[in-house]
């Protein structure tokens, strides 16, 4: 499809105007000021039609600036061929980061970043703006339960209908985009033009124009997790053994990921949970706590801390916590590092220019255990439950500052027991259904304008010798299952939807039986739980995630 069209603005100091010319799969956006200046923007659209935002869905373009602020509208109409108006556009002097995006009604299809414009009188300027499809990943590694569990393959998830693209028609000309096997771990660079990816392979890169996976830089480890700095300042790979390993030059990374050499850090006994970048890029943090799979239920664990490194790998201040914590992100705008404090039920906030200063909470939760944070909203997987639905948590959402914080409720999974195998010859087939007795997000991904969220969860079914009646008879229940799954929720309308990717008995009776009911001094029905073997979600990222 070829369309040019003209986005036309008038503002009191300066004139401009917005050129959009498609010709193929490249485009040109043109702001004329006559002898005012002129601003040209370059859309570089993605090659490979499966990842292409620009479709017949289109029905607006919005340029705002990177605090928010409208620059201008244009909407799209696939019958006209002409100008399109988007009203006074601003003088902007000081450089300031623009945000391109490609809407369809609400929904948000595709975004673009371009670095420090400005737009004044007399200036010629010509900027190139890589647009993208709106993606998130979803990767697989074993379950520590069950190293043995197979693998579901990896998902490119488009952002906008949560499909997966691994799966389309690509033009038969075009690759398909797909993960590398058992992707562990994931992170987009901020222009969104490289997802980089992690698997026993070592790092990968897939171009998000192309579709095209770049060869593996092999490393010592599986990295468990992966984090890009702020204006792509740095990419630091953590090994949950005890590793991290940092990359100062992304470019480096994206164009030759097997001539990259890391700067490697050992943490000791230190075992790496999380990390995530200072707000100025300088920085990393790294949260400690690796291999508690479920703080929420059982001893509580031992309080962990939050270290941080230069690029240069060089040790920096220490933050030891009043409790443990399962997950931190930083404020971009503020350099707070907040923290999901399992221990004290909240989330919490730190200063690090003063280690000293203790953590101000931002919000109460029950067991808050994934953190992301979309512009200056914070969303946080928790445990509690929720008021209006049976067997339902909430994800919570605030803006930071406002004090205040909204529920987004989701059906909780469950565990049914068949009890058909032990009753067949009555011709009667129920089920013993069993909610969790516990629930945790491990990692959390939405997109940028925080619409639609994908996590992965970990639950917990657990009955110690627990009474029960099934059909008049006096039964006990006696069992752990841990059970690992997805959810895809819409943070809009509140709808959702849960797979289940494994169910793993990690304690019974005898030989899986988890419900046993005595008919006479002699005689037990005994009912098994029935495994599902399987692996846990890992490598859950979305593009445009990070400032």
């Amino acid at each position: 499809m070829v369309r040019g069209f003209v986005f036309m603005g008038v503002a009191s100091v300066v004139s401009a105007g917005f050129r959009l010319a498609l010709v193929g799969m490249l485009g040109v956006v043109t702001a004329a000021c006559g002898s005012r200046g002129t601003v040209t923007f370059q859309i570089d659209a993605p090659l490979n039609s499966v990842l292409n935002p620009l479709t017949d869905r289109v029905t607006e373009y919005t340029i705002k600036r990177s605090d928010g602020m409208l620059i201008g509208v244009a909407s799209e109409n696939p019958l006209r061929e002409g100008d399109l108006a988007v009203g006074a556009l601003p003088e902007i002097a000081t450089p300031t980061d623009l945000v391109i995006n490609v809407l369809s009604g609400s929904d948000l299809l595709g975004l673009g970043r371009v670095r420090d414009v400005t737009i004044m009188r007399g200036k010629q300027e010509n900027l190139v703006i890589p647009l993208r499809r709106l993606l998130m990943t979803v990767g697989a590694s074993k379950a520590p339960e069950d190293p043995s569990g197979n693998l579901v393959a990896g998902q490119i998830l488009d952002g906008a209908t949560l499909r997966n693209l691994s799966l389309a028609t690509p033009d038969p000309t075009l690759p398909l985009p797909k993960l590398p096997d058992a992707t562990t771990a994931a992170a987009a660079t901020s222009d969104g033009r490289f997802l980089i990816l992690g698997s026993a392979a070592g790092l990968s890169v897939l171009d998000t124009s192309t579709g095209m996976l770049s060869k593996s830089a092999q490393l010592p480890f599986t990295p468990a997790r992966i984090a890009v700095g702020p204006r792509d300042s740095g990419v630091a790979v953590l090994d949950a053994a005890g590793g991290l390993y940092l990359f100062g030059s992304v470019a480096e990374l994206v164009s030759s990921p097997t001539s990259a050499r890391p700067t490697h850090i050992d943490l000791g006994a230190s075992k790496p949970r999380r990390a995530a970048f200072a707000a100025d890029g300088a920085s990393v943090y790294v949260l400690d706590g690796a291999g508690v799979d479920d703080p929420c239920i059982g001893p509580t664990p031992t309080a962990n801390k939050v270290r941080s490194f230069g690029l240069d790998g060089s040790p920096g201040a220490t933050f030891s916590l009043n409790g443990f914590a399962s997950d931190l992100v930083v404020n971009p705008v503020t350099g707070q590092i907040l923290i999901a404090d399992v221990t004290n039920k909240q989330v919490s906030a730190l200063n690090p220019a003063a280690t000293a200063t203790p953590a101000v909470k931002v919000l109460a939760a029950t067991c808050p255990s994934a953190l992301s944070l979309v512009g200056n909203d914070l969303y946080v997987v928790t445990a509690e439950p929720s008021g209006e639905l049976a067997n339902a948590y909430v994800m919570k959402r605030t803006t930071l500052g406002s004090g205040i914080v909204s529920s987004i409720a989701f059906p909780g999974p469950q565990l049914e027991i068949p009890t058909e195998q032990a009753m067949s010859t009555s011709n009667i087939r129920l089920s013993y259904q069993v909610q969790p007795s516990s629930l945790v997000g491990y990692e959390l991904a939405l997109t940028p304008d925080g619409t639609r969220a994908v996590f992965a969860t970990r639950a917990l079914y657990r009955a110690t010798k627990t009474p029960l009646t099934l059909l008049g008879i006096d039964c006990t229940a006696d069992f752990d299952v841990v059970e690992y799954g997805v959810y895809q929720l819409d943070t809009r309308s509140g709808n959702s939807n849960y797979v289940s990717r494994s169910q793993i008995i990690t304690r019974s009776a005898a030989n899986s039986v988890c419900i046993t009911c005595p008919l006479d001094p002699v005689t037990d029905l005994v009912i098994a739980c029935v495994p599902k073997p399987g692996d846990r979600a890992s490598g859950l990222v979305a593009l445009f995630g990070a400032p």
